[in-house]
C-alpha cells in the first residue's frame, strides 16, 4: 500500500511541474483536490513518515460499510443524497447525522474501493425567486428499472414542483401518457399540494398539443376542455430552453438518480406507495441545497396563496365532442341533440360520458355549471338520431324577462302579474312553455277579450295555458255580433216600383192533371 502512495506522490510532483491544476491532478489520479494539496506541501521525507504514522479512527457509519460498498457496485453514480435516503429507507438502527458525514464516509468509501462517481456537469442559469402560488412546473420522464427476475422494466412518470417551494409530487404508470392519463395525474397533484398555482408551465409535449406552428399552440381537445374547465393558465417553453424550466428539469433528474436508481421494480402501485414514503421522507423533508429550507415548511406558507382545488368529476371518463350548426354532436355515429343556440353562444366543444347507458354531455366539468344535458343511448342500432324536443326552445332568455315581456301584452297588469304567478307557482318546470304559448295565442284578440279570460281564469282557479286559450275562444264566440244599418235609405224609381209590385202568372193545377193523364 506505502509502495503505490509512494508512486502516486511522486506522480503528483510530476504534473504539477508541468503546471497541470490540482483539479485536473485530482480527476487523472482519482483522489480529492485537496489531498493533491496536501501532498504538494510535504518533503519527500515528511511524506514518508506521514505514511508510516499508525492511523486509526472510529467512523459512525462504519458498520453499514457492505451494504453501502453492495449498492454502489450495483450503482456507481448514486449521489451521496441518494445512499442517505437508502440507508434511512432501509437501515432503521441509523444514527441521526449530518449530511457532510455521509458526504465524507461515501467518499471514503468510494476511495477504499475503488468506486469512482461519474458525473455529467449540466450548466443552468439563476432565476429570481417567485413569489408563493406563482408558478409550477411540470414535466414527463421515463425510466428503465430492474424487475426481481433481472429483466428490464420501463416505467413513465410525471413530476410536478411548486417554483416557490419546490414541494414536489411524482405519479408513476407503465403505458404511455395520453391526455386522460395526463390530466387524472394533475388531480392527484392537486389533491397532494392541496390547491393550484396561477401558472403551469410546460414543456412542448405531444400529450398536451396537437401542433405549433409560429409560436401559434394548438392544445389537443382533451387538454384544452380540462384548462377550460379549472381556469387554468398555461405556458408553453419554447423548445431546447431549459433555463426557463430548470426546476422541472432538476426534479425530472432527481427522481430518476435519487430515487428510481438502484430500485428494484415489483409493481406499480408498489413503486407509487414507495415515491409516495420517499416524497414525505426525502424529496419534501429534505433542506433544499438551493433555498437552504424544508420544502414541506414553505409549502405550509405557499397554502394561502393557491387557488383551491375541488375535485371534479373524472376527466379521464369524459370525451370533447364539437358542436355541430344543427345544435346536435355525434357519438359512437348517433347523432345527440343539445339545446338551442349551444353553437352560438361560444360553446365550441363539450364533453360527454356514457355512463349506465345514458350520455351525459357537459359545458364543462365545473359542477356550478348548469350547463348538462342527458339522453338515453339507443339500443337500436339503426337508431341515427336522438332529439329531445326541449332542446327546440328558445332557452337564452330568463323566466322574469319572458314575465315582464308577457305582462306587456295584458289590458289589466295587476290580475296578468297574479295569473301568471299561479302558473308559475302549479307548472315551474313548464313555465316557460306556458308563457310562451299564452303570449303566442293573444294576437287574435282584443284587449276586452284577453281581460275577461284572464278574470274567468282566476275566478275559476283554472290557470293554465290551455284553458286560458278556450276561454278566449268561448268569449269571442259569443259575442253578439250588431246588425249593420245603412246610414241613407233611398227611394225606389217608378220603373223599379213597378217591377216590384208585378207578380206572376198562376194556372190551376187541374191542367197539369190533364197533362198527365
Amino acid at each position: 500500500m506505502n509502495l503505490k502512495k509512494k508512486i502516486m506522490y511522486y506522480e503528483v510532483k510530476q504534473l504539477r511541474k508541468q503546471e497541470v491544476s490540482l483539479r485536473s491532478i485530482g480527476k487523472t489520479l482519482g483522489i480529492d483536490r485537496r489531498t493533491v494539496k496536501s501532498i504538494l506541501a510535504m518533503s519527500e521525507e515528511e511524506f514518508s513518515k506521514f505514511l508510516n504514522t499508525p492511523k486509526v479512527r472510529n467512523k459512525i457509519l462504519e458498520r453499514y460499510e457492505d451494504y453501502v460498498v453492495s449498492r454502489l457496485r450495483k450503482a456507481p453514480a448514486a449521489s451521496t443524497a441518494q445512499v442517505h435516503d437508502w440507508l434511512k429507507e432501509n437501515k432503521p438502527d441509523l444514527p441521526k447525522v449530518a449530511p457532510k458525514t455521509v458526504y465524507n464516509f461515501v467518499h471514503y468509501v468510494r476511495q477504499k474501493h475503488n468506486i469512482p462517481l461519474v458525473q455529467s456537469v449540466r450548466e443552468m442559469m439563476m432565476v429570481e425567486e417567485l413569489p408563493y402560488g406563482q408558478q409550477a412546473q411540470v414535466d414527463f420522464g421515463e425510466y428503465y428499472m430492474t424487475t426481481k427476475e433481472g429483466s428490464r422494466k420501463k416505467v413513465r412518470f410525471f413530476v410536478i414542483v411548486l417554483s416557490r417551494s419546490r414541494m414536489k409530487y411524482v405519479y408513476f404508470i407503465e403505458a404511455p401518457f395520453t391526455a386522460k392519463s395526463a390530466i387524472d395525474a394533475h388531480n392527484l397533484a392537486f389533491e397532494y399540494l392541496k390547491g393550484i398555482p396561477h401558472l403551469l408551465v410546460y414543456d412542448q409535449d405531444s400529450v398536451f398539443l396537437v401542433s405549433e406552428n409560429k409560436g401559434e399552440l394548438i392544445m389537443t381537445n382533451e387538454f384544452r376542455g380540462y384548462v377550460e374547465s379549472l381556469k387554468l393558465i398555461v405556458h408553453f417553453c419554447k423548445k431546447s430552453d431549459p433555463q426557463s424550466k430548470g426546476k422541472i428539469e432538476n426534479s425530472v433528474k432527481y427522481v430518476k438518480n435519487n430515487f428510481l436508481y438502484g430500485r428494484i421494480f415489483e409493481s406499480i402501485e408498489v413503486l407509487q406507495e414507495e415515491a409516495e414514503a420517499w416524497l414525505a421522507r426525502t424529496a419534501n423533508g429534505t433542506i433544499h441545497s438551493i433555498t437552504r429550507k424544508l420544502p414541506k415548511d414553505e409549502w405550509a406558507i405557499e397554502l394561502d396563496h393557491l387557488r383551491p382545488f375541488t375535485p371534479l368529476n373524472s376527466a379521464s371518463s369524459y370525451e370533447p365532442r364539437l358542436v355541430r350548426k344543427d345544435n346536435s354532436i355525434c357519438y359512437k355515429g348517433v347523432l345527440y341533440s343539445v339545446p338551442s343556440g349551444t353553437y352560438g353562444s361560444g360553446v365550441v366543444n363539450v364533453l360527454v360520458c356514457n355512463k349506465d347507458q345514458k350520455l351525459i354531455i357537459r359545458a364543462t366539468l365545473d359542477d356550478k355549471d348548469e350547463r348538462l344535458w342527458t339522453h338515453a343511448i339507443p339500443t337500436d342500432p339503426n337508431v341515427r338520431k336522438v332529439i329531445n324536443t326541449h332542446h327546440k326552445r328558445d332557452t337564452s332568455k330568463k323566466i322574469a324577462v319572458l314575465k315582464q315581456e308577457a305582462l306587456a301584452l295584458f289590458p289589466d297588469k295587476h290580475l296578468a302579474g297574479q295569473f301568471l304567478d299561479i302558473i308559475h307557482k302549479a307548472y315551474p318546470r313548464y313555465i316557460r312553455d306556458q308563457i310562451t304559448g299564452i303570449t303566442g295565442a293573444l294576437a287574435p284578440y282584443s284587449s276586452e277579450t284577453i281581460g275577461q279570460a284572464v278574470k274567468e281564469c282566476l275566478d275559476s282557479n283554472q290557470c293554465r295555458y290551455t284553458f286560458f286559450v278556450d276561454m278566449l275562444k268561448s268569449i269571442e264566440a259569443n259575442k253578439v255580433k250588431p246588425i249593420k244599418i245603412p246610414g241613407k235609405i233611398v227611394p225606389l224609381n217608378s220603373v223599379v216600383k213597378a217591377k216590384a209590385t208585378t207578380s206572376p202568372v198562376k194556372r190551376d193545377i187541374n191542367e197539369y192533371d190533364k197533362k198527365f193523364k
